[in-house]
């Protein structure tokens, strides 16, 4: 009896429950190092401690709950030590918490997953782009995208040949096509453009005959499908200023160390 009585504490006049203290804190009090002193004012040793409060807060390493639920460990921010953990079948690595509905209910999901995708370049490229051409061509280089909204940056070496007069510049843009619209490679923009690109989707620059230029910006592609998806880079669009003059651009989209396509997802899921 005694021993119960040293265990378990019933403040009889608050109701009070206290296991492993003879002094409870609030409504229900655990103390499993019965160590706890200082009361609420400014308790010591409470940090293993669980506590339901007069006013209904739980304490989890705190005997001073300050919102319905608190859990406190003794990490830092130099060590932190988690103090909560939640299986509900959908934990994995890189998952974060989100709300179900509008009811409060929450589950892991993954937001932003991880992506492997990179450029893979042609060696060839578009091997011959025409100086005055309308339509676009695919130079069967491709980046392979998950679903979600991506934003890219977009860098391409040009270089050309031709009887372009000094200081003649020829006018060059590209896009991207996917499975869809790949295939009408020597056809319009408007043809070969990916119907998932936002906006108009134009990556465009200057270049001149017998040097070394870059085209470069960025776009944006949302793929709404539930499954990756191959992105080609398509270029054509050309046209010289002045005179007529005849030529072409060499290798577009080929295997040059300066081509590059960079994505990075938009967490418009958050």
């Amino acid at each position: 009896m005694l021993l119960l009585m040293g265990i378990f504490s019933f403040g009889i006049s608050y109701a009070q429950v206290g296991i492993n203290t003879q002094n409870p804190q609030g409504i229900f009090h655990v103390d499993p190092n019965s160590n706890t002193t200082g009361g609420i004012a400014a308790p010591v040793n409470d940090e293993e401690d669980v506590i339901v409060t007069n006013d209904g807060k739980v304490g989890i390493g705190t005997i001073t709950p300050e919102v319905l639920l608190e859990i406190k460990t003794a990490g830092t921010q130099t060590s932190p030590v988690p103090g909560f953990q939640l299986q509900d079948g959908n934990e994995a690595e890189g998952n974060i918490l989100l709300s179900v509905g509008n009811t409060g209910l929450a589950t892991w999901q993954n937001v932003i997953p991880a992506s492997t995708s990179q450029l893979v370049t042609s060696a060839a490229g578009i091997t011959s782009l025409t100086f005055n051409d309308v339509n676009y061509y695919n130079s069967n280089s491709y980046i392979v995208l998950p679903p979600g909204r991506w934003a890219l940056n977009v860098v391409s070496l040009i270089s050309g040949t031709g009887t372009l007069a000094a200081r003649t510049p020829v006018w060059v843009s590209s896009t991207l096509a996917d499975d869809s619209t790949a295939g009408n490679s020597g056809g319009s923009l408007a043809s070969v453009k990916s119907p998932d690109i936002e906006g108009m989707g134009l990556i465009s620059g200057i270049c001149w005959s017998y040097q070394y230029m870059t085209i470069c910006g960025s776009m944006i592609i949302n793929n709404t499908s539930n499954a990756s998806k191959t992105y080609y880079y398509m270029a054509g669009g050309t046209s010289s200023f002045g005179v007529s003059v005849t030529g072409s651009l060499n290798r577009v989209g080929g295997s040059w160390g300066e081509i590059n396509i960079i994505a990075y997802r938009i967490p418009s899921d958050l």
